[in-house]
């Protein structure tokens, strides 16, 4: 597939990628390389120029919205919290039950910290809420998305800003919980695409390289700047414990 925002210049070309349930698949690439668009595609937030994507023999856009929304899942890169508990912040009205709210937890490594909060999973949250670190609020953000148990899971740079203890437990959590999904990660951190068991490069809009990690790094100089720390990370303006 291709696609471009103004009809003129395509900001993806000639996307040719085929993903399978249990890959854990990391989205890497310069900035402005077209990651995020390729993630806007997936979630059918845009619609590709040219070319087509299908979920086995169903074309993307055919897939009724309410079954797409529980079968594919989103974690932003910054933790959106609502006015409630963190059970309703897991739930997200969509009437789970209580076993499944706590199975998410457990599933995010979250569950212990939570049960230390005053009210434990009933303690009241805000939008904006200090009682939780950056890193529980992101980790609060995935057992939101887990809980839905979908069949795709896709997060964008999901510890970008947080510090090494909670990049550990997030990547713990993909490693273990991307078996029976599939997992599409963008991140600029090497560390961050340390689990992945396959590396999509994007260059200029393009697949520059494809693979398991170590054949990537073979195929990519951008991906081996990644290992040795020389690559760009616009994301780490500032660290949240």
């Amino acid at each position: 597939l291709s696609f471009s925002y103004d009809g003129l210049a395509n900001v993806l070309s000639n996307i040719n990628l085929e993903f399978q349930q249990g890959e854990l698949v990391g989205l890497a690439g310069p900035s402005g390389a077209g990651k995020s668009t390729l993630v806007e595609l997936i979630l059918r937030l845009r619609t590709p120029t040219e070319g087509r994507m299908a979920g086995g023999n169903a074309s993307w856009q055919d897939v009724e919205p309410s079954n797409f929304a529980e079968r594919v899942a989103f974690v932003p890169q910054r933790p959106v919290l609502i006015e409630g508990t963190v059970a309703e912040n897991i739930d997200m009205y969509r009437g789970l039950d209580e076993d499944r709210l706590s199975r998410a937890l457990t599933e995010a490594h979250l569950a212990e910290e939570v049960a230390a909060l005053p009210d434990g999973i009933n303690t009241r949250l805000g939008h904006d809420d200090r009682s939780l670190s950056g890193g529980q609020r992101q980790r609060l953000t995935i057992a939101r998305a887990l809980a839905g148990d979908p069949e795709i899971i896709v997060l964008d740079e999901p510890t970008s800003a947080l510090d090494t203890i909670s990049e550990i437990a997030i990547r713990k959590t993909l490693s273990e919980q991307s078996q029976n999904r599939l997992t599409i990660l963008i991140a600029h951190r090497f560390s961050t695409l340390s689990s992945c068991t396959r590396i999509v490069v994007l260059e200029h809009g393009e697949v520059r390289a494809d693979g398991h990690p170590d054949e990537v790094a073979r195929q990519s100089g951008y991906f081996r700047k990644m290992q040795h720390g020389e690559a760009e990370d616009p994301a780490l303006d500032g660290v949240e414990a």
